[in-house]
């Protein structure tokens, strides 16, 4: 079972729970050029890896370009293997999904070094201004020319998740951060309203949006129309008010254990949207109780032998063995 794809608790993931106990092991700052750099070697190249996984606990933290390379040396000398070999061991092209990246390279690691250094300007900005950057203009500094051509196998969806969080170190003085995978819980940048932060997800167009989709909540455009669509995409408007009254629902379903590490915030409701495609359709689904809270609808199709095409009657919704009661549903 590949955890990394299907596991709907984000923080048991197990390329991010390795990198947390990396993380335990040598604490770093985070708003340092050392921390960035180790946060994008996470998330560009290392992520669902035979190194993240097979090592208890992997290093994690980077002090410098130099200290990345002379660690895939002595990696490379204990395993006794190619450059190739070596190379797949560091970084798969399958880390967030089936189809690969190319752009994901352990050669990259010289570029993201060089833009973790304009990541220590950037904030240096900001506390002259005495404030923290916003999420939004997180993401501006994310997508200038200068950082897009550094930022080697690091699109949108990435910029969210290093944005996401980054968390105090609970077994470590609160002055130092250990960065977790983001920035956001650590106070390095300004929380998002929770309706800024959908509407990001939303429009990319990726990971949560489907999840959505999938579960019939949300319209894509489409060119042709039929009993469940009107060729027209949902208003982003109308897209945020849907993910937001689905998100206040299973949590309300939720008992406080669940809700704690399941759902505590928006953050970990776009990682179980990205979730919910694999583990509906190729599962199997690990997280029991939150499959009474899922009503996937399907359509019973004709056998074509007198010609027949299904319609909108012929939609049925498969409630049989799924657990949920009539005061379940959400409307």
């Amino acid at each position: 079972m590949n955890m990394d794809h299907y596991c709907p608790f984000r923080e048991f993931a197990l390329s991010r729970a390795m990198y947390l106990l990396g993380l335990q092991d040598d604490p770093v700052d985070f708003a340092t050029q050392a921390g960035f750099f180790s946060e994008l070697l996470f998330r560009g190249v290392t992520y669902h890896s035979k190194y993240i996984m097979n090592n208890k606990p992997p290093k994690v933290v980077f002090r410098s370009l130099s200290d990345w390379t002379s660690t895939m040396e002595s990696v490379k000398a204990d395993l006794q293997k190619t450059d190739a070999e070596v190379e797949l061991y560091f970084c798969t092209t399958q880390a967030y999904g089936s189809s690969p990246c190319s752009s994901r390279s352990t050669k990259n690691a010289s570029k993201l070094w060089d833009a973790a250094g304009l990541w220590v300007t950037f904030l240096a900005k900001y506390k002259t201004l005495n404030r923290k950057p916003s999420f939004k203009e997180t993401l501006a500094f994310f997508r200038r020319k200068d950082m897009d051509a550094l930022m080697y196998g690091i699109g949108d969806l990435m910029h969210m998740l290093i944005i996401g969080e980054s968390r105090l170190c609970a077994s470590h003085s609160t002055d130092v951060l250990c960065t977790s995978g983001d920035m956001i819980y650590a106070g390095v940048v300004e929380t998002p309203s929770d309706d800024e932060f959908l509407r990001f997800f939303l429009e990319t167009k990726k990971g949560a949006y489907d999840g959505l989709v999938a579960l019939n909540l949300v319209q894509p455009a489409s060119k042709k129309a039929g009993p469940f669509r009107s060729g027209e995409a949902d208003p982003i408007d109308a897209q945020v008010d849907t993910a937001k009254s689905l998100y206040n629902y299973i949590r309300t379903k939720l008992s406080s254990v669940h809700k704690q590490y399941l759902l505590p915030d928006m953050i970990h409701f776009e990682h179980l949207l990205c979730k919910i495609l694999r583990l509906v359709s190729s599962g199997p689904l690990h997280y029991v109780p939150f499959t009474k809270y899922m009503r996937m609808k399907t359509t019973k199709r004709s056998s074509g032998r007198k010609g027949k095409k299904a319609t909108a009657k012929d939609a049925v919704y498969a409630e049989e063995g799924s657990g949920m009661e009539d005061g379940d549903y959400m409307e």
